[in-house]
């Protein structure tokens, strides 16, 4: 070989041998997360879901991120979640949101559709949901309602609660002395 091939192919190999890239670092952490995901891309999986699965993989030899070590990487699980569907998203056009081309003026937001909001979020979530993981769970049902139907869920936002309880904690508040008083029927 001459010389010049010789570079080329150390070149190669040192290249091959590199750091992976942040992209690749990330679809391999998010891997056994994307692969829940993509089975079913319009539900949020529980974090429960995900460690069911890990420890079953983890018992055939494989390797993944518990959930709470996703949780920090990404800030909080619903951020976890969150990359995980934007890897698997479909490319190309993509729904616009319904605020484009929502009429003016519809049913305003009830005390009563605040406190179901909540309890359904945390019933998905498996939690009490802060405002963050109360606003992430909304946007990502409402990104993949506009991607894979129905449509956008009808969901207030934090100012609209605000609006009508003051502030989040008492809507939250609201939300959980409803849940138990409550038959889970709803």
């Amino acid at each position: 070989m001459n010389e010049r091939t010789l570079r080329e192919l150390r070149a190669l190999i040192a290249y091959s041998l590199a750091a992976p890239s942040p992209a690749e670092l990330r679809e391999q952490r998010l891997g056994l997360l994307l692969q829940i995901v993509s089975r079913s891309p319009a539900r949020i999986p529980l974090g429960e879901e995900y460690e069911a699965e890990r420890g079953r993989l983890v018992a055939c030899g494989e390797e993944w991120p518990s959930r709470s070590q996703l949780s920090r990487a990404y800030g909080s699980w619903l951020h976890a979640v969150s990359a995980a569907m934007e890897l698997d998203r479909p490319r190309g056009h993509t729904p616009t949101p319904s605020y484009q081309a929502r009429p003016a003026a519809g049913r305003r937001h009830t005390r009563r559709d605040a406190i179901l909001a909540i309890v359904r979020c945390q019933e998905e979530i498996g939690a009490w949901p802060t405002q963050s993981d109360y606003l992430q769970w909304r946007r990502i049902l409402r990104y993949t309602g506009r991607l894979y139907g129905p449509g956008e869920p009808r969901l207030p936002d934090i100012k609209a609660m605000r609006r009508m309880f003051g502030s989040w904690a008492h809507v939250r508040n609201a939300a959980e002395r409803w849940a138990t008083r409550a038959p889970s029927t709803e």
